[in-house]
């Protein structure tokens, strides 16, 4: 509808196009930062993020999963997961990596 010409697109519509234009901008970042090194955990976890916000919940699962793989004693990690399974429709998975967070906070209080 509006074309090249952003400025006659409404404020709202402007912000949110350049939101999903950063963040695509921040997955091939990360996935170049992965190619580099792809023991990277925090690359993964920053692309598993991503990918959630642009409501890719499986992807985001996938690079979670290998951030916690690489670093399973970061409780973020669990957290953040978890949001993209309960997005993805798997509560007991999301309730799961919850605990699991928990515990992990927990043992660093001791």
């Amino acid at each position: 509808v509006y074309g090249s010409n952003r400025t006659q697109m409404p404020l709202d519509y402007r912000i949110g196009a350049d939101l999903i234009n950063a963040i695509d901008s921040a997955i091939a970042d990360y996935t170049a930062a992965i190619a580099l090194d792809a023991g990277l955990a925090d690359a993964w976890f920053n692309r598993g993020v991503s990918w959630y916000e642009v409501g890719d919940y499986a992807q985001s699962i996938a690079d979670l999963t290998e951030a916690i793989r690489l670093n399973p004693e970061d409780d973020n990690y669990y957290s953040r997961r978890s949001l993209s399974y309960l997005f993805h429709d798997q509560p007991e998975a999301a309730q799961a990596d919850m605990d699991a967070s928990e515990a992990i906070r927990l043992r660093a209080w001791q």
